[in-house]
């Protein structure tokens, strides 16, 4: 479905705006409706004949019907009739004014709705013009006295235009729905077929790898770890489109549990120091005290972290890649905060509006990563997104970056599961 923030109808309005226009014509027709009952009835306490009250139906924007409430038979009709109805208005009185709507939504409705509450405000229904078409009307009824009798006004709105448009917009939705939902099964037959010549492939590796360091062979052993690297790769990228896929589908997995957070940054950085250093980078780490646990998932922070953590060490050269994790509270809520910081080369701000896209790659000299999926980060927003939680980034070029990932210490999911 198109956000909120789409153009959708050619015109420049977006779906916000039309509902909101929509809901306007509503009010402001009820008050004319309103208005229009108080002129009726000033008019006729002051024994106005029905020219002077034709005069001000005429003066309204919609048509205007009066109808016996008894059997439904219109007594008076003026306003906008022809435009909408297709009729001129002395053609309908005397006619029943159930022939002008279609069997279903049924005027009962409404007219059920006025007996218990007196007035109804845009009531949607389907109305049939002269010519046999149907439209789609707001319609706003109101009791009144009329000729002595008792009556109901009826002023009607065509909202045909937007109607179908809500419809066009459903069926987009549905059809987009359908389409993510195919992309992720395919992705997830795909790699699946991919995963396992790949696992293979770097167990074999691994093997050749070992087998390289027992014989003491370096060239061996170093053709053996390109083969290991690039498979560790092509596996790490079909894992990221995998995720990708699954997010926009709505279909993550994630699973919220009570875990100890300084013993997962502690296993955070066991596996990141490797990275960290091999740049002849120097790994600090910060934990305040207090931390205790959280809820939440804990496979998924850890990627997250993982996933920051490479990247600063990717970009940093002879400098220093820091990790501080404390609990803070934000807008009222207790937050953990996993602070990623480094020295590194940086980033301009058209990188920084496009870090959390998927696929892009960065046009900062130094940051262009051809080995990268460029799924990471936008991956690791909507994993933290779905937690509850967010990331910032602050950045300037040779003055390295800062990644803020917050998440609540008890979000307000406990297990999101979908069919795979």
């Amino acid at each position: 479905m198109p956000p909120q923030g789409s153009e959708v109808d050619g015109h420049g309005r977006t779906i916000g705006e039309l509902s909101r226009e929509l809901n306007d014509l509503q009010y402001e027709y009820g008050v004319l409706q309103d208005m229009l009952v108080e002129a009726w009835i000033d008019a006729g306490r002051h024994g106005a004949g029905e020219a002077e009250l034709r005069m001000i139906v005429e003066s309204l924007p919609v048509p205007v019907l009066i109808s016996r409430r008894a059997d439904g038979r219109i007594l008076f009709a003026g306003g906008k009739i022809l435009p909408v109805l297709g009729i001129e208005a002395s053609a309908l009185v005397g006619r029943a004014s159930s022939t002008l709507y279609a069997k279903r939504p049924s005027i009962d409705d409404a007219l059920a709705e006025l007996d218990a509450h007196g007035v109804v405000h845009g009531h949607e229904l389907r109305m049939r013009r002269a010519d046999g078409s149907l439209f789609w009307i707001a319609v706003s009824l109101r009791a009144v006295e009329f000729r002595g009798e008792e009556a109901v006004l009826c002023a009607l709105v065509d909202i045909t235009e937007r109607i179908e448009m809500a419809e066009r917009l459903e069926r987009a939705r549905q059809e987009a729905e359908a389409a993510s939902v195919a992309k992720s099964t395919f992705l997830a037959h795909m790699s699946h077929e991919l995963r396992n010549p790949l696992n293979a492939i770097i167990g074999y590796a691994e093997m050749l790898v070992e087998r390289s360091d027992e014989i003491d062979d370096e060239e061996f052993s170093e053709d053996a770890r390109r083969i290991l690297s690039v498979a560790r790769m092509q596996l790490s990228i079909i894992n990221d489109s995998l995720d990708l896929a699954r997010i926009e589908a709505g279909r993550m997995r994630l699973v919220c549990e009570r875990f100890r957070v300084a013993e997962l940054v502690r296993e955070v950085v066991t596996a990141a120091r490797p990275l960290v250093q091999r740049n002849a980078n120097l790994f600090e780490v910060s934990i305040t005290s207090g931390l205790a646990d959280a809820s939440g998932d804990p496979a998924r922070i850890r990627q997250i972290l993982l996933n920051l953590l490479g990247n600063a060490a990717k970009f940093t050269s002879e400098g220093s890649v820091t990790l501080a994790t404390r609990r803070c509270v934000v807008d009222g809520v207790a937050t953990l905060e996993f602070q990623v910081r480094d020295t590194g080369i940086g980033m301009s701000e058209e990188d920084i509006a496009g870090l959390f896209k998927p696929f892009w790659q960065a046009q900062t000299p130094g940051r262009h990563d051809l080995t990268g999926s460029g799924l990471g980060m936008a991956i690791s927003r909507q994993l933290a997104r779905l937690m509850g939680g967010d990331i910032d980034v602050t950045s300037a070029l040779e003055q390295g970056s800062t990644f803020t990932l917050r998440l609540p210490v008890d979000p307000n999911f406990e297990v999101l599961d979908f069919a795979e």
